[in-house]
């Protein structure tokens, strides 16, 4: 946490322009004998304001090394009690992580794999698939002999997904979504299902058109719910399309800040039973959840 110096420098700049120029125009005169009260008086008002200027960034400089070592404080005291809060509490919870795009899940796997969880598969559902061109949309009609609109075969798609990552069951169109690339699967193949006790979705990193992303996640959740399977979105704290007020207008726990430590504690608590919204942004109701001993 700091501070923008931006104006302090800009503004000091200016001073010292300005300073310049009086004193550039203050010796010319002064050499013809013309040096007036009034100017004396700009050039002590400058060199007082620039006094003044000097001692707010003195002190700026202060609060900043100040605020330093508390956030330094506050890391060590989250680093030294994260993992006896955490120990153990995601054992025997398998976890689906469900990511659009490129959303960094490095994050998540490090705070189920701490508490003790288990990811049993990863989906990334690509950019390309929730922006379909006309072309492809044809291509898919044509393949599977349908007459679906996009949006119906968006429908279609996220329903599957559900079924494929709950039962295995690996449809022609989940077949074609996985060979084109539309979606990627951790998956093993073999013949056996892990069961699946939660679902994390991550948000943020969406299509262009953030419609259809709600709509494609909303058939997911509606799946999830007649499964009874229980849905966690999650965020970083840098997104430029928030997902949570639509996670919390749904009734989902969420976490927007999973890439801080205080982030995947509470991503930890969540999976491990308590509801609710967590995190830094306006949207949440804390920043952690309480009793989380």
């Amino acid at each position: 946490m700091g501070f923008d110096l931006k104006y302090l420098v800009v503004s000091i700049t200016a001073i010292f322009i300005s300073l310049g120029i009086g004193i550039f125009i203050g010796s010319n005169m002064n050499s013809d004998g013309f040096i007036t009260d009034q100017q004396q008086i700009l050039i002590n008002s400058i060199e007082d304001k620039l006094t003044e200027y000097n001692n707010e960034h003195k002190n700026l400089i202060q609060i900043n090394e100040t605020l330093k070592q508390e956030i330094e404080k506050k890391d060590y005291y989250i680093n030294t009690f994260y993992g006896k809060i955490t120990h153990g509490r995601l054992n025997n919870i398998n976890v689906v992580v469900i990511q659009f795009d490129d959303f960094e899940t490095n994050y998540i796997n490090e705070a189920v794999y701490d508490a003790g969880g288990d990811i049993v598969a990863s989906i990334k559902v690509d950019s390309k698939l929730l922006n379909l061109s006309e072309q492809e949309l044809r291509e898919v009609n044509r393949l599977f002999h349908y007459s679906l609109s996009y949006e119906r075969i968006l429908d279609k798609l996220s329903f599957e997904l559900i079924d494929y990552i709950l039962k295995g069951r690996k449809t022609a169109l989940i077949k074609y979504a996985l060979k084109n690339q539309y979606i990627y699967s951790s998956f093993i193949e073999d013949n056996s299902v892990t069961p699946v006790d939660q679902i994390i979705i991550t948000g943020g990193e969406l299509s262009p058109n953030i419609e259809v992303s709600k709509s494609f996640i909303s058939n997911m959740l509606e799946s999830c719910k007649s499964n009874y399977i229980k849905v966690v979105g999650v965020e970083t704290s840098n997104v430029e399309q928030s997902l949570i007020p639509w996670f919390i207008d749904n009734n989902i726990s969420s976490v927007d800040n999973i890439d801080s430590l205080l982030g995947r504690l509470s991503l930890v608590m969540v999976l491990s039973g308590i509801e609710g919204n967590y995190g830094e942004t306006d949207y949440a109701n804390d920043l952690l959840p309480l009793g989380i001993y």
